[in-house]
């Protein structure tokens, strides 16, 4: 399928029949099966990251301009959101109960509720997060751009930290 974009991320929901592809102006949905564009979302800003949650409900992630994530449900703004980062937000990811996590160019990653709460705030990182992902297994590896990379057990939050020799920014993890 030819969307003619220039796609910024893309995510399958769980089923793996749909994917939902980030775009510089909004998000395209296709279907796997049909390959066809099965929803658009048409907004007036870049998105640069979406993931799916557990209802199949979307979040959007902007980096730059509102610097946080918000959910979308069948085509309109819920008015659910992530509390912005002081500075750029880089990273993505949602864990448990339909937590959304973000990660910043204020070297901070958050952890919010689907409701917009935020839950906790994680600060071990001397550069910012540049991939956030869930392992299913619960775990949240978080790499940054200085190599360095984290795991958190998402149940108590304890930590484990390497540094890579390299010093590069951590751009994939594969589980």
């Amino acid at each position: 399928i030819e969307l003619n974009i220039s796609a910024n991320s893309a995510m399958p929901d769980s089923t793996g029949r749909q994917i939902a592809v980030a775009h510089t102006f909004g998000v395209y949905v296709v279907n796997t099966e049909s390959r066809n564009v099965t929803s658009m979302y048409n907004i007036s800003k870049s998105v640069d990251s979406v993931v799916w949650d557990t209802e199949g409900d979307l979040w959007f992630g902007f980096f730059g301009g509102s610097r946080k994530a918000m959910e979308y449900r069948s085509g309109e703004l819920t008015g659910a959101k992530t509390q912005a980062h002081n500075t750029a937000m880089t990273s993505m990811s949602i864990i448990s109960d339909n937590r959304i996590v973000t990660g910043g160019r204020d070297n901070l990653v958050k952890i919010t509720s689907k409701q917009g709460v935020l839950e906790r705030t994680l600060s071990d990182f001397s550069q910012n997060p540049s991939i956030i992902i869930n392992d299913g297994i619960g775990n949240l590896i978080i790499g940054c751009s200085n190599g360095d990379l984290f795991r958190y057990d998402f149940n108590d939050w304890s930590v484990e930290g390497l540094s890579s020799s390299s010093g590069q920014t951590i751009i994939s993890v594969t589980i």
